[in-house]
């Protein structure tokens, strides 16, 4: 665990989307604005291996979220703000990962069209693929059984042949 690299990968995966979402959600004009912030799934939960990416896609979510609140208050009706969360896209990034059991790699493309969509109809949250929809209801469960849960449907080993891209 190194102290110097950690702070900067924190700083890279959150600074971006606050420098960018900041200057893009205060448009003058008149009509209703939407934005969009990626984060992850793994910003909705904790994943083995993914300790620093994990925290710093929390960090975009919390962010994105309370954002979309502030703007509601500021622009009534006005600004949608929408938090993308997806699970593995075949970048290259996550070389050597599995995808959770049931899931499977998602292409950018496709990511960004949910994206789009859900931005221009104003829904706060992309959640896919369909496991990840589920991600509140498993934190709403006892600590121990999530964990399980988790290890059955292997997200806490998704990362076990990771190499990332070469």
């Amino acid at each position: 665990f190194e102290v110097s690299g950690t702070v900067a990968a924190l700083g890279a995966g959150v600074t971006g989307v606050a420098i960018g979402d900041r200057v893009a959600t205060f448009p003058d004009k008149g009509g209703a604005y939407a934005e969009k912030c990626v984060a992850s799934a793994a910003g909705l939960m904790s994943v083995p291996g993914m300790a620093v990416y994990s925290a710093s896609k929390h960090a975009v979510v919390g962010f994105s979220d309370s954002l979309r609140l502030e703007l509601a208050r500021s622009h009534p009706g006005k600004v949608a703000v929408t938090t993308v969360c997806p699970s593995f896209i075949a970048t290259g990034m996550f070389d050597g990962a599995k995808p959770p059991r049931g899931t499977r790699w998602l292409s950018a493309d496709e990511v960004a069209s949910r994206a789009l969509a859900a931005s221009a109809q104003g829904r706060p949250w992309v959640r896919e693929p369909a496991l990840v929809k589920l991600v509140p209801l498993l934190k709403a469960l006892p600590t121990r059984l999530a964990d399980r849960l988790c290890a059955v449907f292997g997200i806490h080993g998704s990362m076990e042949g990771f190499h990332g891209k070469r």
